[in-house]
């Protein structure tokens, strides 16, 4: 299961499970965030609830679609990943081993994290509007806030 979203400046994706299509529909985000031209545009992908590890080949496949896309859109101001899980955050390192980001980026292991991640870069960022997006459209039993 996943949802996503777009609040003022910021794109999310909220991962509950990571089966096939989960990981197809979050390339399709991803290929959308990063061929965006909109400016200032913060990108948080949240998989908390201990989703499973993607596997190599979904590993590729997102390194692709990054390094097939970002040229087509302005640089982000900011990508923030939330993940409870260390063996998520070695995938996620596994992935920026091979797809250098050229914007800020930060793990964290809450969503508050990532949100004074993006005070920092952007003064405009609203918390609220996000949280209240995600509350709207996630199931309680989903996200932790």
């Amino acid at each position: 299961m996943h949802w996503q979203g777009k609040v003022d400046n910021c794109y999310w994706f909220h991962f509950a499970t990571l089966t096939q299509n989960d990981w197809d529909e979050y390339l399709k985000f991803t290929k959308l965030t990063v061929s965006s031209k909109d400016s200032c545009r913060l990108i948080l992908c949240s998989a908390l609830s201990g989703w499973d590890i993607p596997s190599a080949n979904q590993r590729l496949s997102l390194s692709n679609v990054i390094k097939d896309n970002t040229h087509l859109g302005t640089k982000p101001a900011g990508i923030a990943f939330v993940v409870d899980s260390s063996l998520i955050v070695g995938a996620l390192t596994a992935v920026r081993w091979i797809v250098k980001t050229s914007c800020p980026e930060k793990i964290s292991s809450n969503l508050f994290g990532a949100f004074d991640f993006f005070h920092k870069i952007d003064s405009t960022f609203s918390e609220k509007n996000v949280v209240s997006d995600m509350r709207k459209i996630i199931p309680p039993l989903y996200i932790k806030f």
